[in-house]
């Protein structure tokens, strides 16, 4: 007969396990380095290229907070092994190579709680419950507090018009006459702050095309940031291409006794004349205040023939999605009477709201490399996510750019300089 453990050993075991998970998350300043050899520290983060620990960024750790001991791995798809865990997963799967009953007891052992009472376990359990509920309320406040300052950047923002996001717009945009005026959606500000140049002296705050990021109900849960280069923007006659901030992760090498190359990453800076010889991985820079994952959040730039906002289309309208704003805009340009909005991010497109009396949703979607196994695996897990919720296989449908190109946006910019 199989041996049974009644509910207090069961309750004891789960509350050494919390005891466990809580001090290992409390030494993640000392466990990252010496688990992970090539994660670096990045403000609140610990980043690191993956499990594997070899320098890189898609998989950070968090350093403190109430998610202090957190990590993502963020090349993973959702429910893949080891996209997320806490510290103690971190040494299971380093240090004991998977086998979780072989950790937790040489844990047990090494963290004095072999031997346990029920009176130490019950004590475990209410610290636990205090934390979490602790944390929970610091989350909930975090958030607001993040919503709260998204809705205040997009409010003292000012239209596009005459600036130099009209300006990066007309640039992206080629056929942008046709879409006859530019979605409300869409702002400017030249002093938004940045988080990459926040720790920096003479930060002042750095000029972004804004767009207003909204829930199921209308309200604006987060502000994406298109941050601009305006080197080439004459304020007077208001004119001068405009385009997207680069982003410069200096990348400095090193040769070791034995000839061995290490290549180290420097702190991440937008690109200007004093660091444009340095040499490292070069990125446009945009970035996103305030959660809008679990609400379905999204960018609403053209209402289609309905005129109608989302939540009021005609039942059954297809609205399209694209990723990116750039895309949706030059897609819109061609389909004047779609409606159509920006997912935000590529992990977003399985998330965005839709209405009940949607008859579908349209994504508009890349043609990405078959080398970005991760892309291509975000966009499937989009459409399953959307044809799940609906449970219909033909709920979900995608057009793509032309042979050749790899969105709508290299499409219609390669056209015009044909023209």
């Amino acid at each position: 007969m199989a041996y049974e453990p009644t509910p207090e050993q069961k309750a004891a075991r789960a509350a050494e396990l919390a005891e466990l998970r809580r001090r290992l998350n409390e030494r993640v300043d000392s466990l990252v380095p010496a688990l992970l050899p090539g994660a670096r520290r990045a403000g609140r983060f610990w980043e690191v290229g993956s499990l594997n620990g070899e320098s890189g960024q898609s998989m950070k750790i968090n350093r403190d907070g109430p998610m202090r001991g957190f990590w993502t791995a963020f090349k993973l798809q959702e429910g893949e092994p080891g996209r997320s865990g806490q510290m103690l997963d971190l040494v299971i799967a380093k240090k004991h190579a998977g086998n979780f009953g072989e950790a937790i007891k040489a844990l047990r052992a090494s963290e004095g709680l072999v031997g346990v009472t029920p009176e130490e376990a019950a004590r475990f359990a209410r610290e636990a419950e205090a934390r979490a509920a602790r944390a929970q309320a610091e989350t909930t406040a975090a958030e607001a507090k993040k919503r709260s300052r998204a809705q205040a950047l997009w409010h003292g923002a000012v239209s596009v018009h005459g600036t130099p996001a009209e300006a990066y717009l007309q640039y992206r945009v080629p056929g942008w006459r046709a879409l006859g005026a530019w979605p409300g959606a869409l702002r400017y500000r030249p002093d938004v702050g940045c988080p990459i140049r926040s720790h920096y002296p003479d930060w002042k705050g750095y000029p972004a095309m804004l767009a207003a990021v909204f829930g199921p109900d209308g309200a604006i849960v987060a502000c994406h940031r298109t941050y601009l280069d305006i080197s080439r923007w004459d304020h007077a006659s208001k004119s001068g291409r405009v385009v997207q901030a680069k982003v410069l992760r200096p990348e400095v090498e090193d040769v070791d006794e034995d000839g061995e190359i290490h290549v180290t990453h420097g702190a991440p800076e937008i690109c200007g004349a004093s660091n444009l010889g340095l040499r490292g991985k070069i990125k446009s820079h945009k970035a996103t205040l305030g959660k809008y994952h679990d609400v379905g959040g999204y960018i609403p730039l053209r209402k289609g023939a309905s005129g109608a906002r989302l939540k009021d289309v005609p039942a059954g309208t297809v609205p399209h999605f694209a990723e990116g704003i750039e895309d949706a805009l030059n897609y819109a340009v061609r389909h004047p009477d779609a409606w159509i909005g920006a997912a935000v991010s590529l992990a977003n497109l399985a998330n965005v709201w839709l209405p009940p009396q949607a008859g579908g949703i349209c994504f508009l979607a890349d043609r990405d490399d078959s080398a970005n196994e991760a892309a291509i695996a975000s966009f499937e897990a989009a459409v399953a996510a959307h044809q799940m919720r609906r449970d219909d296989p033909d709920f979900v449908r995608a057009v793509w750019p032309s042979p050749g190109f790899k969105d709508f946006s290299d499409e219609a910019m390669a056209r015009a300089r044909e023209a």
